[in-house]
């Protein structure tokens, strides 16, 4: 049976929402996913479960006194409101002149950098999540590059790297409900790759009290 815990772990819904959204546009990148009003239905989800979701995970791991998970949830739902506002305005011609893809593209770049910064945290955290923050900062790297230089094949490999942080951060999400149901590890997400001497974090690697 489960740890009795007066706080649950926002983390894996907050992966999770991240996992997927990222998915489906990793899925348009790579153009595995095309055709009329695709970019449409990707609006909601990024407003619904891609940002609104991680902005509430955010705000409860503040409460949870976790500062990576905080920082992280609160960085990456912006990003996604931020996103289907830039997609919508592009549709609908709100904003005139249209939103530019270049700028886009450098937008996108400084968010690989922001990444970058909370990689480095999550280095104290474990294997897993660590994985998450490398392949996303590649991500945002090469999509932002690819649209800023207008180089189609960049974003296509930026895609490809969404595709696999998104899936590490659905295993992430998994083990940490897992863990917690099962009372104990049973689904891994491997060491801390940088030890600080410490029990690794206090973003906790998938424990069964998380």
């Amino acid at each position: 049976m489960p740890k009795d815990t007066k706080l649950a772990n926002p983390e894996p819904i907050g992966l999770i929402g991240f996992a997927l959204t990222t998915f489906i546009v990793g899925l348009i990148e790579t153009n595995w996913l095309t055709g009329g009003g695709t970019t449409g239905t990707v609006i909601p989800l990024a407003i619904a479960y891609g940002g609104t979701i991680q902005l509430f995970a955010g705000i409860l791991a503040w409460r949870n006194g976790n500062t990576l998970a905080q920082t992280a949830f609160l960085t990456y739902g912006a990003y996604w409101w931020w996103f289907a506002l830039f997609e919508l305005f592009s549709l609908t011609g709100i904003i005139t002149p249209s939103p530019s893809l270049t700028a886009f593209g450098v937008i996108n770049f400084g968010f690989g950098i922001i990444t970058i910064l909370w990689f480095v945290g999550s280095l104290a955290d474990s294997t897993a999540l660590a994985a998450v923050f490398a392949t996303l900062a590649m991500t945002y790297g090469l999509i932002g590059l690819g649209y800023w230089f207008d180089v189609t094949a960049l974003n296509v490999w930026g895609g490809y790297f969404g595709l696999v942080s998104a899936l590490c951060a659905a295993y992430v999400a998994f083990a940490k409900v897992t863990n917690w149901s099962m009372g104990h590890d049973v689904v891994p997400t491997g060491p801390a790759p940088l030890s600080l001497g410490n029990d690794g974090g206090q973003a906790g690697s998938g424990q069964a009290g998380d």
